[in-house]
């Protein structure tokens, strides 16, 4: 029986990025009548895929090279409630930290804690220092209860344990900006706790990575539209929500085809296009489309710090190489080295493709696209030999994610609910004790999801 012939409540969820698509799926698993809207033809958000054209033949790739962790339970949770098999689906590598100059950390597979604390024995290239520095901080987290003092950055979190340089730039700083997108001197130190609890610090799985082995848009987006079709919601893909209102019927959305009733709404779209529809909501119902030109609405506690992600795609079609799954770049700006980590990959046809990440602003926000290409060529052509690329392609995510700092103030997806009943928010940004990641997107969306159900 379909939600709509169940006669459940009637549930909009706006937007289909990864916080929108859970938000679809608990919802309509409660038995909710559900209609999702995403102003974009394709599912995803800033987690999908693309067509690269360049090159003999088109190839996909994703928008940004994402990478999870073994402890994002509720997002591979939900693939597997959907029908994917993890195994299938991902890469998994365990705990690996190696970069190209001959440092690295391999965890053991064993249990927790003793998978990393032989991996730090057995590290390569690492100084003792900062073997011993890096159990410091560890069992100083751990005796904590993994919590740290709200105001305490990244770097001063590593003052307190006493972190000599070496561990500092060979391991806490690059984890870091990996996992938070913000560089250690303005980092949370409490959301980094919280990161290292859950995979540094827990089970061994925990910490490894999980390298997506299909196009992103094969992972969540690929599962839950039929998901949803099998269960006769309506998903309604290029469809721009316009505007709220509150009228007796309900929650009423507006788009390009006329206005509709809800008895609850998740908008699960960024904070900006969030806080322009609840500022809509106070505008008359009678057209709630309707707004003086060049109108912002206020909305507090959606005003973010955003911190970019580039990453840039490098090609030799039919041409394999011994390129590592994941390894980390040196990072050097004097020399041009702006990458931090790459990501191979072997090609249907034979070549090679290598993904190179870089979090965060730096001196690579300087140079243009073409410019930012080559210089990872010449990366790449110095720390591990590799020819030119025959073909380059730079994505940059200027609003990747919001800068993780001490003073940042999320809003509660209930943040609504006192003056506006039936209203939810999801998204990467609604608070949560992680950083802006897949796993805090998807964990926001399944609780928004379920409150709309229950309306």
């Amino acid at each position: 029986m379909s939600a709509v012939a169940a006669g459940g409540p009637r549930v909009a969820v706006v937007g289909a990025g990864w916080a929108g698509l859970a938000a679809a799926c608990e919802a309509v698993r409660r038995g909710a009548a559900l209609t999702l809207y995403e102003a974009s033809a394709q599912a995803g958000g800033r987690a999908r895929s693309l067509v690269w054209r360049q090159g003999p033949r088109p190839l996909t790739v994703d928008n940004g090279q994402h990478l999870l962790v073994g402890a994002y339970r509720e997002t591979l949770a939900l693939i597997e409630c959907l029908g994917g098999r993890p195994e299938a689906l991902f890469t998994r590598l365990p705990l690996s930290l190696a970069r190209t100059d001959g440092v690295s950390l391999r965890a053991a597979r064993l249990p927790a804690p003793w998978h990393l604390a032989l991996g730090l024995l057995g590290a390569r290239g690492l100084p003792w220092r900062a073997r011993f520095d890096s159990a410091r901080l560890l069992a100083s987290l751990r005796r904590s209860g993994w919590v740290t003092d709200p105001g305490l950055t990244v770097e001063q979190l590593l003052d307190r344990c006493r972190q000599g340089e070496p561990a500092r730039e060979l391991l806490w700083r690059p984890l870091c900006v990996s996992a938070l997108n913000t560089r250690s001197f303005e980092a949370s130190a409490r959301v980094f706790a919280a990161v290292v609890r859950d995979t540094l610090g827990a089970r061994a799985a925990d910490s490894d990575f999980l390298v997506p082995a299909v196009p992103l848009s094969e992972l969540l987006p690929g599962l839950t539209l039929p998901f949803l079709a099998r269960h006769g919601a309506e998903v309604r893909l290029r469809t721009a929500v316009r505007a709220l209102a509150r009228t007796p019927r309900g929650l009423q959305l507006a788009t390009a085809d006329g206005y509709r009733a809800f008895d609850a709404v998740v908008l699960a779209v960024p904070p900006p296009r969030a806080a322009a529809l609840i500022g809509s909501l106070t505008r008359e119902a009678r057209d709630p489309t309707r707004t003086r030109s060049g109108e912002r609405p206020a909305c507090p506690g959606f005003s973010f710090d955003y911190r970019p992600i580039t990453t840039v795609y490098l090609r030799w079609p039919g041409r394999p190489h011994r390129l590592p799954a994941l390894v980390m770049l040196p990072t050097e700006p004097r020399r041009g080295w702006h990458g931090q980590w790459l990501f191979g990959h072997r090609l249907a046809d034979g070549g090679s493709l290598a993904a190179v990440v870089i979090s965060a602003d730096g001196p690579h926000r300087r140079l243009g696209r073409s410019e930012l290409a080559q210089a990872c060529v010449a990366q790449l052509r110095a720390n591990l030999g590799l020819p030119d690329a025959e073909a380059t392609l730079v994505l940059d995510e200027k609003r990747a994610t919001f800068a993780c700092t001490p003073e940042l103030r999320r809003p509660p997806l209930d943040m609504l609910a006192g003056r506006e009943p039936g209203l939810w928010l999801a998204g990467d940004y609604v608070d949560s004790e992680y950083p802006a990641t897949l796993e805090a997107a998807v964990r926001s969306g399944l609780a928004a999801g379920a409150r709309a159900a229950a309306a």
